[in-house]
């Protein structure tokens, strides 16, 4: 398994980390109250922080309530340019990582898009294996919950006002309901349901999602490299084989949203042309933005700096990219998101990016390195 970095309890994630965690042993927890000895619901890999926090069945209700209130209103906020799809159904992404997502399957049984509900992320109390009644993320820091969907929205709008929207597919708002969604009551044990139910209230179904179009003929960009190496390309070959434009691009969105998420899974490559020799050209694109935008400048994560194609001098046109860059233009639209907490980091780091991309001869790894560095400011 790759390396990661550890960050409180447990380590910062790729797909299929937290699978590989057993739940954790309380071994010096403070005494609680009979109640809370004992996991009803299903909690598993964080029921030893829950422990910490809450002593008693009533206040965790309590805060289960309070998050449900939350879920209606930021569904509210949002119905009126929340679009609709009618004519698509919906079916469960089994290989989507740790946060709830789903496919949009049209009458030929085609993927037309990824829908992921703001409820089902990891951490949000309706995710399916990662609950928490928690309104920070366990897994971040500096990342508050219930704003995923709102994040993958914004990345697409990022995208297109620093003119890098090739990089991420359109991501819109849509509220649906289904049966497939995941709802916490389905993980509270029997013994404790009916209090749950009448404490808590009846479920719904119902969830605002980010909407984000499908990419077909694509694979995760860890696949690609594995192929590339495994054909015995050197790493200069590895670098012609991706559109240098559209890699940098992509590394400029990174920089721009502070991804903390940005490992190979969540890149996405697909045949973007030939080159004069006839070997395909291949395009990136950033998909899982739920991770971006966090309230502090920390943990960017942009494996892209792996890649030969980071080794090359940021272009011309790259710099002028990133000097057009209008930081309160960018700031109106968090607003608009409901991500105010996130501008000041976003303040801080655009005039940093814009030092850094004037150096002559700076490559794209080097500025990686200073970004994922910018509170110590090398």
């Amino acid at each position: 398994m790759m390396e990661i970095e550890e960050i409180g309890y447990y380590n910062t994630l790729m797909v299929g980390d937290l699978d590989e965690l057993p739940p954790p042993v309380i071994e010096d927890a403070p005494l609680l109250l009979e109640r809370l000895k004992e996991d009803l619901w299903s909690f598993r890999y964080f029921w030893y922080e829950i422990t910490q926090k809450f002593s008693s069945v009533e206040e965790l209700y309590a805060a289960i309530q309070d998050l449900r209130k939350t879920i209606q209103e930021v569904k509210e906020k949002y119905r009126s340019i929340a679009l609709g799809f009618p004519d698509l159904r919906i079916e469960r992404n089994t290989h989507g990582g740790v946060s709830g997502s789903y496919f949009l399957i049209d009458a030929e049984g085609n993927r037309r898009f990824v829908i992921k509900p703001v409820d089902e992320d990891a951490g949000c109390i309706n995710s399916d294996d990662f609950a928490t009644p928690f309104t920070m993320s366990p897994l971040r820091d500096n990342m508050p919950l219930y704003h995923s969907s709102m994040r993958e929205v914004l990345g697409s709008l990022i995208a297109e006002a620093i003119g890098v929207c090739d990089v991420v597919p359109k991501t819109v708002f849509g509220i649906f309901e289904s049966d497939k969604f995941h709802d916490f009551s389905e993980g509270v044990s029997f013994s404790e349901l009916q209090r749950y139910m009448e404490q808590c209230g009846t479920v719904t179904r119902e969830k605002l999602c980010s909407v984000q179009e499908y990419v077909p003929n694509s694979k995760s960009l860890f696949e690609a490299i594995h192929e590339l190496e495994m054909s015995g390309l050197s790493d200069e070959e590895i670098a012609q084989r991706f559109d240098q434009s559209n890699f940098e691009d992509a590394n400029i969105l990174l920089w721009t949203t502070y991804d903390t998420d940005g490992h190979m899974g969540n890149f996405l490559v697909y045949p973007k042309g030939m080159d004069q020799t006839g070997n395909e050209i291949l395009g990136i694109k950033k998909i899982d933005n739920g991770l971006a935008f966090p309230d502090k400048n920390e943990q960017l994560r942009n494996n892209l700096s792996y890649l030969p194609n980071a080794n090359k001098e940021l272009s011309a046109e790259g710099k002028a990219k990133i000097d057009a860059i209008d930081v309160d233009r960018l700031a109106a639209q968090f607003e608009k998101m409901g991500l105010e907490s996130a501008i000041p980091a976003l303040k801080e780091r655009i005039p940093y990016l814009k030092e850094l991309a004037a150096r002559p001869g700076i490559t794209l790894k080097e500025m990686n390195t200073a970004m994922s560095k910018i509170g110590k400011k090398l």
